[in-house]
């Protein structure tokens, strides 16, 4: 992480304009895109939470790519942000570690508080403002549940206790799901 300070994260910002100009977008709407996606790489790098989750270990991986089979045999690939193993503070024992970056903009959890009818019009402004409390980063982290599960599944008979997380970028914030038991 010390290899990208940010004004190396800062000088990506040309290439970031030319790339999403490439792949068709709107060059008056990429500007503002290319700005948060600056400030959120820059916040991400500079995060405790980063620091730990990326690093060195030898079981790390990163888009790791699994393909798997439902009842009815149809065939499903999966691919997961980073996974890696990592011992347990206490009892050091070997727990896989799975976790999944979201790049959180406003308008998608605005539309998903609206579904979910929990958050009220003064919890928008907090995820505007990026002023989220750990509440808040826990109830976002829980939307996700059902996609770390599915990733959890494929880890079953490796016999490790498994972890699942929500890394969200923009706020350089990790977020474990508690267990259900």
């Amino acid at each position: 992480l010390t290899a990208w300070p940010a004004k190396r994260v800062e000088a990506c910002k040309p290439a970031m304009q030319y790339w999403l100009e490439q792949k068709g977008h709107a060059k008056l709407l990429i500007a503002p895109h290319v700005e948060f996606l600056i400030s959120a790489l820059t916040v991400t790098f500079n995060s405790a939470d980063c620091a730990w989750m990326l690093a060195p270990r030898e079981s790390c991986q990163t888009e790791l790519s699994i393909t798997s089979t439902n009842e009815f045999n149809a065939a499903k690939e999966q691919r997961l942000d980073i996974t890696f193993i990592d011992p347990d503070e206490i009892t050091r024992e070997p727990i896989r570690w799975i976790v999944d970056y979201k790049l959180t903009f406003f308008d998608e959890v605005k539309e998903l508080a609206i579904k979910e009818l929990v958050l009220e019009e003064l919890a928008l402004k907090k995820i505007a403002l990026k002023e989220l409390t750990i509440n808040d980063f826990e109830w976002l982290a829980e939307q996700h549940r059902p996609q770390l599960s599915r990733y959890a599944a494929l880890f079953n008979n490796e016999g490790f206790r498994i972890k699942t997380a929500v890394f969200f970028i923009a706020h350089g914030k990790l977020v474990t799901l508690k267990s259900k038991a």
